[in-house]
């Protein structure tokens, strides 16, 4: 590979720009984290070289490849900006932290049924409602995405009224985060479980170390959240060779009537040609990225897309402020059954315990086998509030508010905080954006969570991490779960 430099935010190459230009063109794209980002890092000692391993980590019949020690990547140059550990969940009544996005599954329903009334599809199936797209910052773009794709699990999991007692096994003793989950690895390893894991990444916690599916799944079976593994190797079958693991998404994400007789997967949907289950979302993972899957679609000529929340696919402003409220519009109810206020400045978010990265870049576990940069975008600035009177635009000023988070200490409102504003009394006028109404057409909203078969089919190795949602785990299938396993199709 070259030396190319690529902007890690929009993609485009700037090898012809001076040092300057390269600043001036990256800093456009985060005006409001300018003071925080350093000027510029390089990326070193990342891992290319392919190994194969397996989830019960034994060598032979490979799963996704990981990265193997002792190969060079030819390094790009990225920003990296001011760490922001936080995590949020739906049932929480402090404000979404700038990357978490609620609300999405709802919009994306009501897109999906504009495509089915234009006839360009069939039908579709989402997953829980209150599932949270959460993508990754600055500071972690280009090794997040094995982290955020965890987020996004928890935060459903632990918003979920099938399974309450997930909730406290998640939370205690130290909650869900980015560098929470690497403590939970490690704490896992000191117990026994994935003994080879631990080998082959020595130290996980303050590190940028990339972890794949085989990590959360050590780290959920550490916790007792029954949690499962399977690899498709897709390598020996023939062009349609992919529909070995859409009908398996299929197939999980689909109602079940077991009133209806019929043999066609897609009849067993009736009240709608889309349909909200009560499924938890899946995380997909191949060689270089992993994305959460929230469902699918089959288009007019029978073809099935998968439905995704990429964590390296920042949600739009205008989309996120629809998003948020949606979300505001629909009562929130915990665990346990309560009821939380929904007037989100009546609350806050908090930072999570969080601990320093040292850079290490060695990273094990089958999440990559070369780094992608996504496209981070910019988020909500500190500037844009949430209005509460109905319209979907936003005002552009606001007051900052102190907050204290539902289970936190108090600390002062910061960029992340979504502030809530009455413009009832009113000279504010809203106008739509031509980013609002390129949202407001279907085709160009699902298009951004798409995953169709085209870009399916450039890899031949996926591993699928799901929830089947039973109840937690004993003790002893818990011990029984210290080394990592997983169902293998081909």
């Amino acid at each position: 590979m070259s030396n190319s430099v690529d902007c890690a935010v929009c993609g485009r190459n700037l090898d012809q720009y001076t040092v300057s230009q390269r600043e001036y063109h990256c800093n456009q794209h985060f005006s409001d984290d300018i003071e925080s980002m350093k000027r510029y890092s390089q990326t070193n000692n990342i891992l290319s070289g392919s190994s194969t391993t397996n989830s019960s980590r034994t060598k032979g019949d490979p799963a996704v490849t990981s990265p193997k020690r002792g190969n060079k990547w030819s390094p790009k140059t990225i920003l990296k900006g001011k760490e922001r550990d936080f995590f949020w969940y739906p049932a929480q009544a402090s404000p979404p932290p700038r990357c978490f996005t609620p609300g999405l599954i709802p919009l994306l329903k009501k897109a999906l049924l504009g495509m089915h009334t234009r006839g360009n599809i069939r039908r579709a199936v989402l997953c829980y409602e209150r599932a949270v797209h959460v993508s990754r910052d600055l500071w972690d773009a280009s090794w997040g995405c094995g982290y955020r794709n965890f987020l996004m699990s928890c935060s459903v999991l632990m918003d979920q009224p099938f399974q309450p007692m997930y909730f406290p096994m998640l939370d205690h003793p130290i909650s869900p985060s980015i560098r929470n989950l690497q403590v939970w690895i490690e704490a896992a390893w000191a117990a026994g479980f994935d003994m080879e894991g631990a080998e082959q990444l020595k130290r996980l916690a303050g590190t940028d170390k990339w972890i794949g599916t085989s990590d959360l799944w050590v780290a959920f079976s550490f916790r007792g959240v029954p949690t499962e593994l399977v690899d498709f190797d897709l390598s020996k079958r023939d062009s349609k060779g992919i529909e070995l693991l859409t009908d398996w998404i299929i197939n999980y994400f689909t109602p079940k009537d077991s009133s209806c007789a019929s043999t066609n997967l897609y009849d067993t949907i009736k009240a709608s040609p889309v349909t909200i289950t009560d499924r938890m979302p899946i995380i997909l993972q191949h060689s270089g990225h992993s994305r959460t899957i929230i469902g699918y679609e089959v288009d007019k000529h029978g073809i099935v897309n998968l439905l995704t929340f990429d964590p390296g696919n920042p949600i739009l402003q205008e989309l996120r402020k629809a998003a948020i409220n949606t979300f505001l519009s629909s009562s929130t109810t915990n665990t346990d059954g309560r009821t939380h206020d929904t007037q989100l400045n009546k609350s806050s978010a908090s930072q999570q315990q969080t601990f320093s990265s040292n850079g290490n870049s060695k990273r094990r576990a089958s999440d990559a086998s070369e780094l992608i940069l996504k496209r981070p975008r910019p988020y909500l600035p500190d500037n844009d509030v949430l209005d509460l009177t109905g319209e979907d635009d936003f005002a552009g000023t606001s007051s900052k508010q102190q907050a204290q988070h539902i289970r936190g200490g108090a600390h002062q409102a910061s960029d992340d905080d979504v502030v809530i504003v009455d413009r009832s009394s009113g000279n504010n006028k809203t106008r739509k954006t031509p980013e609002k109404r390129k949202n407001e057409d279907p085709q160009a909203l699902l298009k951004r969570f798409r995953l169709d078969n085209k870009k399916l089919g450039k890899k031949n190795k996926y591993q699928i991490l799901y929830f089947p949602m039973t109840a937690p785990l004993t003790e002893w299938e818990r011990q029984a779960r210290k080394n990592v396993t997983s169902t293998k199709l081909s």
